[in-house]
């Protein structure tokens, strides 16, 4: 669950120009420029590898867990602006 997920319907109008849903993609797979650089530099060895990792990082527990890292750290420094010096 996304806590700041976009709003696509306001009292005033709709929003429609909202992206979709990030998670599911292959971070790799969808970076054509990246992807060709691999293959031309490395060879299809790092390419299969990046495969691999391009699917467990557009995941969306990975995803997930970096929303609930920056949702926590944005809490703790409101939270430090109350603390007395």
């Amino acid at each position: 669950m996304i806590p700041f997920a976009p709003v696509s319907t306001l009292a005033t109008h709709d929003v429609i120009n909202q992206p979709d849903r990030f998670a599911g993609h292959n971070l790799y797979a969808i970076d054509r420029p990246l992807r060709e650089a691999v293959l031309r530099e490395a060879g299809p060895w790092l390419d299969r590898r990046l495969e691999v990792l391009g699917a467990v990082l557009g995941s969306e527990e990975i995803l997930e867990a970096g929303i609930n890292v920056y949702s926590t750290l944005n809490i703790q420094h409101l939270e430090s602006l109350n603390d007395v010096i």
